[in-house]
């Protein structure tokens, strides 16, 4: 059952990309190289923010960026960066299963939003409670996400979950 969240402001360690979203596991290495360097201090789960809108996502031309929440301070090198991660309201979903089907998680949280009068603030994100790996099927599995849209609401008026 999808509800609504508030997420605290912070600092989050990134790296960006366009491309097939099956070079997720790829960019997070990168990342975590960049952490072992660094000897830099993060909060364990990973995040995945998608810059593509929500409705219309394809796998494989996605605009998206890996992110780890920084416990700590660094800099970043140009490629990993750092990003304020603004407070925000977020209507959210967990989803466990494989990605081909995914997409039907996002699609009931889309309906939800818009039944309960919200719209749509900024990139949704997924945020890794287990996984990604392979399901030993051909396809990958997602572990456990939680699925985050960020929302507003609409005129001012809070509408009940």
């Amino acid at each position: 059952m999808p509800e609504i969240k508030q997420i605290d402001s912070g600092k989050l360690l990134c790296l960006e990309e366009t491309g097939p979203y099956s070079g997720l596991e790829v960019i997070f290495k990168r990342i975590r190289d960049f952490i072992e360097r660094r000897r830099v201090s993060f909060k364990g789960d990973r995040i995945v923010i998608f810059y593509n809108d929500p409705e219309k996502f394809n796998h494989e031309r996605a605009h998206y960026a890996a992110a780890y929440e920084l416990a700590g301070e660094t800099a970043g090198d140009g490629e990993v960066t750092v990003v304020i991660q603004p407070a925000m309201l977020v209507a959210c979903e967990t989803y466990e299963g494989v990605y081909s089907e995914i997409r039907k998680a996002y699609d009931q949280l889309l309906a939800w939003i818009r039944e309960k009068g919200y719209r749509i603030s900024g990139p949704a994100r997924e945020y890794f409670l287990s996984g990604p790996g392979p399901d030993g099927a051909g396809d990958m599995t997602v572990g456990m996400v939680e699925i985050q849209i960020p929302i507003e609401r609409s005129g001012g008026i809070v509408h009940g979950a």
